[in-house]
């Protein structure tokens, strides 16, 4: 165990520092534009961003862990399968920039900057996923630390200009600048580590059809664990008004400096428990598990004790720690289900994820579809945590199986 922990922790402090400052740049953006936005163009901003994150973790962040799981089986198919998934995201932007394109450019309002701006970072995203993927699997967590943190870097820069001089559109102009950067950079570093070839030559039709279709069931189980986590401000949108989404909005992102400790870690599990022997299984995951409550209870209280601090000094608001309590308490549960869910899918169980995350979002949207219009934010905020506490139920219970058995079985849903 000693070894291990010798060979994930430089890979963690490489990868983590990386992320943990792209967060604070992500941070850095939600607050410059609560604080020189109105409430209500914020929230506006908070709701494109959450249908952004959707679709990225559909089909960008689901697909860096298939890069990851099979470049740490086969690295000599590196360039082949950093490929196949670079073209094939390349296939899903060009038809979503199409559809801006008809649909929303005509309009020419302050909301076709920001979409076109959000739709170029989405691109870059999906884009490097690959790559950062397969430098990660190959070892290089401190090249993927470079490529995450350029373009987060950019966009701080870019966005208090923007604000201040254009406000809603500006933000958008921001966004696509970094984007830009963020691409150019990503290439720059990770094409001649892969030797990634030109972008001309074109992978075979089948094979990229192929990977789109292995990919749709991870894209389903993607989106349901998003959405569970990002319908609560679609909904206080529908039902209340974007000032509530601001207010919830404010609490997440705040979430953001809590998230990227088992974001890192799950990040860094997959290949190396991909690789591990299932002899091993019980004691990786009892020792993960353990690390996991302990960095949630040390980072988790001073969010929980100074909760209205942080929303008075960081956007100026009198009221919402209650609403920042409970999704502490939230992010703390889901710290395990990270743990479980990188688990099962090293294990190659995706689809009992795809059952727990199904079981999650129904739930939540059921309670939210009640809470929501009674409570606002705070009923969000209790949803959330009610059902992260469900799906942490089910994986462990998936999680339990496969240690003892070597498979989940079918039916363990009807028996639980």
């Amino acid at each position: 165990m000693t070894q291990t922990g010798s060979r994930i922790f430089p890979q963690f402090l490489r990868l983590g520092v990386g992320l943990f400052l792209g967060k604070l740049c992500l941070l850095g953006v939600h607050f410059l534009a609560a604080r020189f936005l109105p409430l209500a163009d914020y929230g506006l901003f908070a709701l494109l961003f959450s249908v952004n994150v959707l679709l990225y973790f559909a089909f960008g962040a689901e697909q860096s862990t298939v890069v990851a799981r099979e470049v740490a089986h086969a690295p000599q198919h590196t360039r082949r399968i950093v490929r196949e998934a670079m073209f094939m995201h390349a296939g899903v932007i060009l038809l979503l920039a199409l559809l801006w394109l008809f649909f929303l450019l005509p309009q020419g309002s302050s909301l076709t900057i920001l979409t076109g701006g959000l739709l170029s970072w989405l691109g870059m995203e999906w884009l490097l996923s690959g790559p950062k993927a397969a430098l990660r699997a190959q070892g290089h967590a401190g090249l993927e630390s470079l490529a995450y943190l350029g373009p987060r870097l950019a966009l701080l820069v870019f966005a208090p200009l923007g604000i201040l001089v254009f406000g809603l559109s500006g933000l958008g102009l921001a966004f696509l600048l970094a984007s830009i950067t963020g691409l150019l950079a990503g290439w720059k570093l990770a094409a001649p580590r892969l030797d990634l070839g030109s972008l001309a030559d074109l992978p075979p039709f089948s094979s990229l059809w192929q990977r789109f279709q292995g990919g749709l069931l991870l894209a389903g189980a993607s989106l349901l664990a998003t959405a569970y986590a990002r319908q609560d401000q679609l909904l206080l949108g529908l039902f209340k008004n974007t000032e509530s989404v601001g207010l919830y909005a404010a609490c997440a992102s705040i979430m953001l400096g809590l998230a990227f400790i088992p974001q890192v870690l799950s990040m860094i599990w997959l290949p190396h428990w991909a690789a591990s022997p299932r002899q091993q299984d019980r004691r990786l995951l009892q020792r993960s598990l353990l690390g996991m409550a302990l960095l949630g209870l040390l980072v988790g209280l001073p969010f929980w004790f100074w909760a209205d601090s942080l929303l008075d000094h960081l956007f100026h608001l009198s009221h919402g720690e209650g609403v920042l309590r409970w999704l502490v308490v939230a992010e703390v549960l889901n710290m395990a289900n990270y743990t479980f869910g990188v688990f099962l899918r090293a294990r190659g169980e995706d689809k009992a994820i795809l059952r727990a995350l199904l079981g999650g979002f129904l739930l939540n949207l059921a309670l939210n579809l009640v809470m929501i219009p009674l409570f606002a934010a705070t009923g969000a905020a209790i949803t959330t945590l009610v059902s992260y506490g469900f799906v942490l139920l089910l994986q462990g219970r998936y999680a339990v199986q496969m240690v003892k058995t070597g498979k989940v079985r079918r039916d363990s849903d009807l028996r639980f």
